[in-house]
């Protein structure tokens, strides 16, 4: 017996969804015959006398397949790649080398001759000083263990 699985896209990405079924043959042997492509066939009749133990751990499970960013995904059910697949989405669209005011900061520095940095410090100002100005607020700077704490004359 041969099964076809359902072919779902998500965010651009084929997932190949395979369920198990009461129809699906006890012995069935999964074939992957390329990308996006998968069969099962149904086991050879020698092969076909095995213990009943051994009967139930050859069932297969249900699963998903995918191939994303170059990496095969298996899963026990599509909606663990769904999830993969638009959590990345976000994570690129969050991106720190896509943010408008990284870039407004890296192309003068390129320009000036930062190709080969080792590394860089990229800082939000705003985003920096919130804990140090919340404590402020609390009157809980002084107990504060930051460095802006310890020198408060510098962060006015």
């Amino acid at each position: 017996m041969t099964r076809k699985p359902k072919k779902r896209v998500v965010g651009g990405q084929t997932i190949w969804e395979i369920t198990q079924d009461e129809t699906l043959a006890e012995d069935t042997e999964l074939t992957i015959e390329g990308a996006g492509f998968v069969s099962t066939t149904e086991a050879a009749p020698a092969e076909k006398e095995k213990p009943k133990e051994q009967e139930e751990e050859t069932k297969l499970p249900n699963m998903a397949i995918c191939v994303f960013l170059n990496h095969l995904i298996i899963s026990t059910h599509v909606d663990f790649i769904q999830d993969l697949i638009k959590h990345q989405q976000q994570v690129n669209a969050l991106s720190l080398s896509q943010a408008d005011d990284y870039q407004r900061v890296r192309k003068p520095l390129v320009t000036l001759g930062s190709k080969l940095d080792s590394f860089r410090f990229f800082s939000r100002t705003d985003e920096s000083y919130r804990a140090t100005y919340e404590l402020l607020k609390q009157g809980k700077l002084p107990e504060a263990e930051t460095m802006l704490a310890s020198h408060p004359q510098r962060a006015c």
